[in-house]
């Protein structure tokens, strides 16, 4: 009786035993948040390069930020983490990022280029980021082909062709400069002059699926359709993901009435780009 007794009490005590709680999802944050602070800034900052290169940028982004953390003002780091904020889809928060590695480091190139790219719908604040960094570093191409793209878009079209050619003078073999002077000529009615730039371009870069895809709308200002047709067919070979090539092989398409084919090219490019 004793025994059973004992057996009894035990479940009873068992069954009032307070239930141990599963961790919340902010306490789980919280821990790994404390095992990263607790690692080494050089191991931090080498998981968050590694973890980029596998496109894993949550991940990435947890390590960079706690490096950051530890050393706030690591030009490479802040443009690292840039990076990440923009694949993860937060502009904003990149641009203040990259505004960090420039305030760091006034020559970083490829932040100013960042930075420019995500401020061109203010312009100006553009050619100020990038004319301060042209101050560091003033014959850098990736710099003034950036400086040559925002002025084009202010229509400032003979003030970027001239820093295109400074380019050139200096890179002859700067496939980027000489698609954007393409570009400028095309802007300015120069279809010839246009086609020989990017014929220049293409054979510096022959899998830029984007130059055939613009010689393709320049043959089509000439009205030589199957050279357009043909261009645009091998911008889509070269990229089977380049959404424009599809969008217009499915525009000709549907101007010569070959309706079949239209909505195969243009069933593709919502595809690609929903």
């Amino acid at each position: 009786m004793r025994l059973f007794m004992a057996i009894a009490l035990l479940a009873c005590a068992c069954a009032h035993a307070p239930a141990q709680q599963r961790p919340t999802p902010a306490q789980i944050k919280a821990a790994e948040r404390q095992r990263l602070f607790e690692l080494p800034a050089t191991i931090l900052y080498k998981e968050g390069r590694e973890l980029m290169t596998r496109r894993d940028w949550d991940g990435a982004e947890a390590r960079l930020e706690t490096f950051l953390a530890k050393q706030p003002n690591h030009p490479g780091a802040l443009f690292d983490s840039a990076w990440v904020e923009e694949q993860l889809g937060d502009a904003p928060a990149a641009a203040e990022l990259y505004t960090r590695a420039l305030a760091a480091d006034p020559g970083h190139v490829g932040a100013a280029v960042n930075l420019s790219r995500l401020l061109a719908g203010a312009p100006d604040h553009a050619e100020a980021v990038l004319r301060a960094a042209l101050l560091k570093q003033p014959a850098d191409p990736r710099l003034l082909n950036a400086l040559a793209t925002i002025l084009r878009g202010r229509r400032q079209l003979e003030d970027a062709a001239a820093v295109l050619r400074q380019v050139l003078q200096r890179h002859p073999r700067d496939a980027d400069a000489y698609r954007n002077l393409a570009a400028i000529e095309g802007d300015q009615g120069h279809v010839r002059l246009a086609e020989a730039a990017f014929d220049h371009a293409r054979k510096l870069d022959p899998k830029d699926a984007r130059i055939p895809n613009s010689l393709g709308l320049l043959a089509l200002q000439r009205e030589d359709v199957a050279a357009a047709r043909a261009f645009f067919e091998e911008a889509a070979q070269l990229d089977p993901d380049f959404a424009p090539a599809f969008i217009n092989l499915g525009a000709l398409a549907t101007r010569y009435r070959d309706y079949a084919a239209a909505e195969q090219a243009f069933a593709r490019a919502l595809q690609l780009d929903p």
